[in-house]
């Protein structure tokens, strides 16, 4: 095995795989709706952890593509090998041959990296898609009593996981998917929340200044001076202690707690829940007005799945 015979195969699949990926993204832009695949899309309401669902599925395509260009280089290069007459010396020059060895070599080791990372992040982002869905499945438990759960809830260049809105006041439920180890207690002390062992702290202002803007931009919509209680959903963890009544920490398994954390100001007229359940629902439509435009999120999902 010479390297004129590695540097001509290679150069062949290198080709290959480069072909196979140009004609790839048009066809793959062009079988990919850009628009509601029905008539009734554009009145369904986005599901828990929607957009880490999408997120998924966005990097599954990638990933899905990525291999398909090593398989064809591979499959390539294992035919110039073994079906292609040996190149001779002459036909590549010294520095070229070494050039598309280096090349093939190169493209090689980016491909195996990019799946690599993408096998980590979609490991990350299973997580928190289960831990989103867990708590958005158990808000469900809430829905009597005029409370309605809405999931991806646009706010500013924000989207607030869950919000339950009732005649007992509104709730914004954020989920923080954190894996649990053996330790997998945390409690709430100030505006943090400490995880077991004591390791990692998470700062609460960012949810309380959502809540606030979502509580400003509701209230404009329907006139009426409001307030978003903020609740922190962290599945698979144990509460220890909470001091205060700033915000509710709660598992997947006790979400029924919100029934209990109540103040007698903050309830709502019934009229007031039925505009609230309009403005919301206009709001969340999973494809806006606009069916070509999604909803942002307030981190990238890539970066919540490593958190």
């Amino acid at each position: 095995m010479t390297l004129e015979a590695i540097s001509g195969a290679a150069a062949v699949a290198l080709a290959v795989a480069a072909a196979f990926l140009l004609l790839s993204l048009p066809a793959h832009w062009l079988l990919r709706s850009r628009r509601p695949s029905s008539r009734f899309a554009a009145a369904i309401m986005p599901e828990p952890a929607q957009r880490f669902r999408d997120a998924l599925a966005a990097l599954h395509r990638r990933q899905r593509l990525i291999a398909g260009g090593a398989l064809a280089f591979a499959a390539a290069f294992a035919a110039g090998m073994l079906l292609m007459p040996r190149v001779r010396p002459d036909i590549l020059p010294a520095w070229l041959g070494i050039v598309l060895a280096g090349l093939a070599a190169a493209a090689v080791a980016a491909a195996l990296v990019f799946l690599v990372r993408g096998a980590v992040a979609m490991h990350g982002l299973r997580f928190v898609r289960d831990a989103g869905i867990a708590v958005g499945q158990g808000l469900l438990k809430l829905t009597g009593e005029r409370n309605r759960v809405f999931h991806e809830v646009p706010c500013g260049n924000w989207v607030l996981d869950n919000l339950v809105v009732g005649l007992h006041g509104i709730y914004a439920v954020f989920v923080v998917a954190r894996r649990p180890g053996r330790h997998n207690r945390l409690r709430l002390q100030g505006d943090q929340l400490l995880f077991a062992p004591g390791r990692h702290r998470l700062p609460l202002a960012p949810y309380f200044e959502r809540c606030e803007l979502l509580a400003r931009e509701l209230g404009k919509a329907v006139g009426l001076a409001l307030r978003v209680r903020p609740v922190i959903a962290v599945p698979g963890w144990e509460i220890e202690h909470q001091a205060g009544d700033a915000c509710l920490v709660v598992n997947e398994r006790n979400l029924v707690m919100l029934r209990g954390w109540k103040d007698s100001r903050e309830y709502l007229m019934h009229e007031d829940v039925e505009r609230l359940h309009q403005v919301l629902a206009d709001r969340c439509l999973r494809f806006g007005r606009d069916p070509g435009r999604a909803p942002v999120s307030f981190r990238p999902a890539v970066e919540a799945a490593r958190a």
